[in-house]
């Protein structure tokens, strides 16, 4: 019996040396994973931030399409480079305003009362109108051995501006047209004042000439007269000091 019991305790302390020893052998097993994983995250390599090749792409294009649109913009901030020094738009503006504006600002108000006025007298010129003005034009200066293309080109002016013109001149004519009769009288005295500038050339040969040369003298001289008086009569603001 004693022998038994004897055996018993030496066999539980046999099983707790091996739950002790099983543990033990957990613990370590626990605390050399938790070593390994982190040598892991110490040892592996830092991710580093980058661009990404689509979006690398993208700002690309932006910054070409932007350089490009101020390649093509250019003449918008300089208009020449002269020995390597720019000349900008605003400086050429600036002169302009200078040297030309006040006379252009006249010429653009005078034009606008021309066309008041004329609405008010119910005066319209046709488009007809003015392509038969260009018309005669044209077969006039190729009489002459021209063209109404040189022609142009010789006064600095496209068609619109052409067109315009003739336009504007006509409107002038028809509020100006009882103010512009000339006799014969007046005719026949030119004819005699100037017979050295007609050489052989006969009045009648003339008569049509020198009526639309007297005609456009007293156009001019009326006009004056005119546009002057209603100035006069208008309100007109003037915002900027040139």
């Amino acid at each position: 019996m004693a022998t038994t019991k004897k055996s018993t305790k030496t066999t539980k302390k046999s099983s707790t040396a091996k739950k002790l020893t099983s543990r033990k052998a957990t613990r370590t097993k626990n605390i050399n994973t938790m070593t390994d994983i982190s040598s892991d995250v110490s040892t592996s390599p830092k991710k580093r931030f980058s661009v990404r090749p689509k979006r690398m792409l993208g700002l690309v294009i932006i910054v070409a399409a932007f350089a490009g649109l101020l390649y093509y913009l250019r003449g918008l901030f300089v208009v020449a480079i002269v020995n390597g020094k720019p000349i900008t738009r605003y400086e050429l503006v600036r002169d302009l305003e200078k040297n030309y504006a006040t006379q252009e600002l006249d010429s653009v108000i005078t034009k606008k009362l021309i066309y008041q006025e004329a609405a008010k007298r119910n005066i319209v010129v046709t488009d007809e109108e003015v392509q038969t003005q260009i018309d005669e034009l044209d077969t006039q200066l190729k009489s002459q051995g021209t063209s109404i293309e040189q022609y142009m080109t010789f006064n600095g002016q496209t068609l619109e501006q052409l067109k315009d013109l003739i336009k504007l001149r006509k409107t002038v004519e028809a509020l100006m047209q009882d103010k512009l009769a000339v006799s014969e009288d007046e005719v026949q005295k030119y004819y005699d004042d100037n017979k050295a500038t007609f050489g052989e050339q006969k009045f009648e040969e003339v008569k049509g000439q020198i009526t639309d040369s007297l005609v456009q003298n007293k156009l001019s001289s009326e006009f004056q007269t005119w546009i002057a008086g209603v100035k006069a009569n208008s309100k007109i603001y003037y915002l900027v000091n040139f």
